[in-house]
């Protein structure tokens, strides 16, 4: 079981996570509603708060703590990997479109 430190880190991880998720999500909705400033604001925070979660997870590695992976932890990092996706993927869409503008 996580001691409290480790939790802590571990719900911040998933906290920007979720966050850089959601905000990703919200730019696909600006893309398709032909706001591609507010999609591009929106993927601006989403990066940052990815990064956020990067560098809590980059404390776990090298900070003193316990070394056992555990499931939560887990867990966390796989919101952070479904958050960088959808970013990715909503940078992509964006591109695709503003190229076919042209």
């Amino acid at each position: 079981m996580e001691n409290s430190k480790e939790l802590n880190l571990i719900m911040q991880i998933i906290l920007h996570a979720g966050d850089a998720q959601n905000d990703a999500l919200e730019a696909f909705d600006f893309i398709a509603d032909n706001k591609d400033d507010l999609a591009k604001e929106k993927l601006v925070s989403s990066k940052n708060k990815i990064n956020e979660a990067h560098a809590v997870h980059q404390g776990f590695l090298t900070k003193d703590i316990n070394a056992n992976t555990s499931l939560l932890l887990v867990h966390a990092l796989d919101h952070l990997t479904k958050a960088e996706v959808y970013h990715t993927a909503a940078e992509k869409v964006l591109a695709i479109l503003e190229r076919r503008a042209k």
